[in-house]
């Protein structure tokens, strides 16, 4: 199991282009239903999700693995995230025990708080299941390690980076799964799909090479990128 979850800046790019949409309702006169956006967001991540997989099964290198179709899988947009047990903020604060309870007034400080670490957050203490602040649209995906025939096996971990070290009917193929192809080309679908303009520090690759370089060189262009999300949104 893995998720496809988009960048607050590509929630950000769907929401615009769902604003537009609605807007054009308005001044055309139509009735804009209730539910409009996030149905119009949960069909946009449902594409999305399914040219993910078909990249998914094209990434395998399989002469017999095409596309989507070709796996056994299913996907749900999730609209919400949640604070787990297991988060260390949530640990933290599960710590503390009653006799800090009864003296919450005068240490109420020492608890986290979500606006403490996730931007946008509310001023309550940080609970296991409380609802993460902020837009968070993403897709749990479950897909078989066989196909959908049940006859060839399919494994994200078989790590073959390209090899054609193998041979089938006659013919080198590559065999094995690149997650580092597969993250760059769900990056590629995003941007063809919805007309997005990926900033350097957006990108895989871009972020990786300004880390590679210095941690200031990566939060010097981490800021000029920032500074453009922002006018955007002005």
């Amino acid at each position: 199991t893995f998720s496809i979850s988009p960048s607050k800046e590509e929630i950000a790019h769907l929401r615009r282009t769902i604003a537009d949409t609605k807007q054009t309702l308005l001044e055309s006169g139509e009735a804009i239903p209730s539910t409009l956006e996030d149905d119009m967001m949960r069909n946009y991540l449902k594409d999305y999700a399914i040219q993910c997989m078909d990249a998914y099964a094209r990434n395998f290198g399989h002469p017999e693995i095409h596309d989507n179709r070709d796996l056994m899988w299913f996907g749900m947009v999730e609209k919400d995230r949640y604070w787990k047990s297991h988060d260390p903020q949530v640990r933290t604060n599960s710590r503390k025990d009653d006799s800090v309870q009864r003296r919450i007034a005068a240490l109420e400080a020492q608890y986290i708080r979500e606006s403490q670490v996730r931007s946008g957050g509310r001023d309550e203490i940080l609970r296991a299941m409380m609802p993460k602040a902020g837009d968070n649209w993403h897709i749990h995906v479950t897909v078989s390690r066989r196909d959908i025939t049940n006859s060839i096996n399919l494994s994200p971990n078989a790590n073959g980076r390209g090899s054609k070290n193998h041979v089938l009917n006659g013919k080198a193929v590559r065999i094995g799964f690149d997650r580092e192809a597969y993250k760059i080309e769900c990056e590629r679908l995003f941007d063809r799909l919805f007309a997005h303009h990926r900033l350097q520090t957006e990108s895989y690759v871009g972020s990786k090479l300004f880390r590679h370089m210095s941690g200031f060189v990566f939060e010097e262009q981490l800021a000029q990128d920032r500074a453009v999300r922002g006018a955007e949104a002005a």
